[in-house]
């Protein structure tokens, strides 16, 4: 007897077909969208194409360009102002497990990855909810609130790290979706990483040099 290895076609058709259409494109990351252009997707003749790719780079290329003007402008220029005032070891200790924070959190979204550009957007608001805080109480230097006690250093501190450890993370898991996309949304993905950091470095600085809100203690 001849035994057939044509598999039986129209029962796994079936069972393809069974999945919807809409599941295929549901995530961002389709291989229809692999190794696309930036430009192409906002002015591009394959920009009608490509539309469900443009809003996720708005979202995450202002979410890169905040936290790297926040991180690497805003925060390391106020950062004494915040600390200092509950004294040197409060300082040491911020910004020690601060730097301690960082590889913790990016090892950790390794495991706990964040690739929907709406929770990362959350992420991102939740991280300038800190850094506010951090900037106000920077403003109150030399004597800001729980000056002097245990609780004020401890919140200090613990505010520093859930900063530095949220930044980490959510740039981590930025790149981590657009690298599906190809290498010039990488590209773009350090030119707003350096725009927001030029842009957060100019602001704070000439709020130090035009103005008299940070005090030193």
């Amino acid at each position: 007897a001849v035994v057939s290895t044509q598999s039986t076609g129209p029962a796994e058709q079936e069972d393809y077909a069974t999945i919807p259409e809409d599941d295929h494109h549901s995530n961002f990351d389709d291989d229809k969208f692999t190794n696309v252009r930036v430009y192409e997707v906002f002015f591009g003749e394959r920009r009608s194409e490509l539309a469900p790719v443009k809003w996720t780079f708005v979202q995450l290329y202002l979410v890169i360009a905040i936290v790297s003007a926040l991180g690497n402008g805003v925060i390391p220029a106020i950062l004494s102002y915040a600390c200092l005032p509950y004294g040197p070891t409060a300082y040491h200790l911020a910004t020690e497990l601060a730097l301690l924070a960082n590889p913790i959190c990016c090892f950790l979204a390794m495991f706990i990855a964040c690739k929907r550009p709406p929770v990362l957007g959350i992420l991102c608001s939740v991280s300038v909810f800190i850094a506010s805080v951090i900037i106000y109480t920077a403003t109150l230097s030399p004597k800001p609130w729980l000056v002097g006690t245990t609780e004020g250093s401890f919140l200090i501190i613990l505010l520093n790290v859930l900063w530095t450890g949220c930044i980490s993370y959510i740039k981590v898991n930025v790149a981590s979706v657009l690298q599906k996309y190809g290498e010039n949304a990488l590209l773009f993905c350090g030119i707003f990483t350096q725009f927001g950091s030029c842009l957060g470095a100019i602001t704070i600085f000439l709020i130090n040099f035009k103005t008299n809100t940070f005090k030193p203690c």
